[in-house]
């Protein structure tokens, strides 16, 4: 009558007559019978009185223990484990399995060592220490077995077995997500570019999840837009892409704007939850893409990238899936960071800091490499040395800032005239050096001239209404048989020096 009336929600009257139950059972002595009944009791209130069915545990648990039952005792202390574990209360909740297993051991009660290891199982899980999870199932699963006969299982115990084994294989898959995403971490922590991080985090997945794309694209706010610097299809990477920030059409760009995970199970019918139009047709001539998975690479709270996963079968990907792209977007993130660092020390470290072109150190690096370049494939290389005329007179008569703008508008005028595979470098004080590659001395001729005049007609205002003008002098020459790097700075300067002697404002060169 009181499990019908908790039923009922009639708690109170429920109440009274649990209590005159228990009466009863004290005045006879029915000690088991009365801890059989609260317990009873306490599984029917939890849903309704957490706290008091847990307070009737505690009885059951001390009038156990006060008669010195062991099977009583541990059946106590397992129903106590599960209200704790529902709780969310595990190390409480590990305490009684803790008892229990002992008990159970000790007695040989093979139901409670199933049931307590199972539990401890749901524990470890829900702390996310899956290789725990995963061997205390097995050996729950493994007595299970012991203790029935095979000939004597019912179907029920089979349907038991069966969810016990699909939770190990559960286990196992989460043992070897987490193992994969460990790895991946290891490794992208030493990569120094977004292509390598790229790469790393997509043959991981690989193992993981469907994918038939795969996208990492790095953030530029300066110009709105993202740079699709790794993107594969099918195991073939394609050509780096970029897309406005501002694209309505774009979940990429849309998980930027929001700095909002996006899950999609099929794009054609979910894509207007995020944008106008989809882009997702087949690519190449395949079938399209189907479900898709965004994810913000953060850095700190900041929004620097995004990490996208694409599957052509429908509904494929899961929360768990999502979850493991931003596990290795965090980690991205931090490679990211950690890449920008790395280039920015070494772009201070070759860089000059005034015109922000390579230092001496850095060009003479890449002197070096040419001269061994050219030699070992018989190219031909031509070298330039120019040196700003009357220099020290700049920055005696209008001082020192204005003789840095000098340096920086020469380096400027200099770099528009050269090619992308031309080299120049500050050499030092008011001396520039360039390389040309590929390049015969009468090429190397016109490159010059076409630098110095550029100087010729620049104007810096010094201050208002004082135009200041500058030249150079330049001195060339070419890459010859046995050449090092001595030699040719040797020549180039002689020839630099006779421009000076002969009126400045020139180019010169010698063979």
């Amino acid at each position: 009558r009181a499990s019908i009336m908790v039923e009922q929600n009639r708690l109170q009257e429920a109440f009274k007559l649990f209590i005159e139950c228990l009466e009863e059972c004290k005045t006879y002595g029915f000690v088991y019978t009365e801890i059989d009944i609260q317990n009873r009791f306490a599984l029917l209130l939890e849903k309704r009185d957490q706290s008091k069915a847990e307070s009737l545990l505690q009885a059951s648990y001390a009038k156990a223990k006060s008669i010195n039952n062991p099977r009583l005792i541990a059946e106590c202390a397992l129903l106590l484990a599960k209200q704790l574990y529902k709780k969310h209360e595990f190390d409480e909740s590990k305490m009684y399995i803790k008892e229990l297993l002992h008990i159970a051991a000790t007695e040989n009660i093979s139901k409670l060592l199933v049931d307590g290891k199972e539990l401890e199982a749901k524990i470890y899980a829900e702390l996310h220490k899956w290789q725990k999870a995963y061997i205390t199932l097995s050996e729950s699963y493994e007595q299970e077995k012991k203790t029935y006969n095979e000939k004597l299982i019912g179907q029920s115990s089979a349907v038991h077995q069966n969810r016990i084994a699909y939770e190990k294989n559960q286990y196992e898959l989460e043992i070897k997500r987490l193992e994969l995403i460990s790895e991946a971490g290891s490794l992208i922590a030493s990569a120094m570019d977004t292509k390598t991080i790229g790469s790393i985090i997509y043959n991981k997945l690989k193992n993981l999840m469907p994918i038939n794309a795969f996208g990492i694209a790095i953030y530029n706010q300066k110009k709105s837009e993202l740079l699709f610097d790794y993107f594969v299809e099918n195991d073939i990477e394609g050509e780096p892409f970029t897309m406005h920030i501002d694209s309505k059409d774009s979940l990429a760009a849309y998980c930027i704007r929001n700095n909002k995970d996006i899950l999609i199970r099929d794009v054609f019918k979910e894509y207007s939850n995020y944008v106008e139009k989809t882009q997702y047709v087949a690519l190449d001539n395949n079938e399209p893409v189907h479900a898709l998975m965004f994810c913000p690479i953060l850095i700190g709270t900041s929004v620097k990238g995004v990490l996208t996963a694409q599957s052509r079968q429908t509904g494929v990907y899961k929360q768990h899936h999502l979850e493991t792209l931003h596990a290795l977007a965090a980690y991205a993130g931090v490679a990211i960071q950690n890449a920008k660092l790395f280039h920015d020390v070494q772009l201070l470290a070759t860089t000059d800091p005034l015109t922000g072109i390579a230092n001496r150190r850095k060009f003479m690096d890449a002197f070096f490499t040419e001269i061994e370049r050219t030699a070992r494939y018989g190219n031909s290389m031509s070298f330039i040395m120019f040196d700003i005329d009357l220099f020290k007179r700049i920055n005696d008569t209008y001082g020192h800032l204005i003789g840095d703008l000098v340096l920086q508008k020469a380096a400027e005028l200099a770099k528009i005239n050269l090619r992308n595979t031309d080299f120049i470098g500050r050499y030092g004080g008011e001396e520039f050096t360039i390389l040309l590659p590929n390049t015969h001395l009468e090429g190397a001729k016109i490159v010059a001239e076409r630098i110095r005049s550029s100087f010729e007609q620049a104007e810096i205002e010094a201050y208002p209404g004082k135009l200041v003008h500058f030249t150079a002098s330049f001195g060339l020459t070419e890459f010859q048989d046995g050449d090092t790097m001595d030699t040719i700075i040797a020549r180039s300067d002689h020839a630099l020096y006779y421009a000076k002697e002969t009126g400045r404002n020139k180019i010169s060169w010698e063979r």
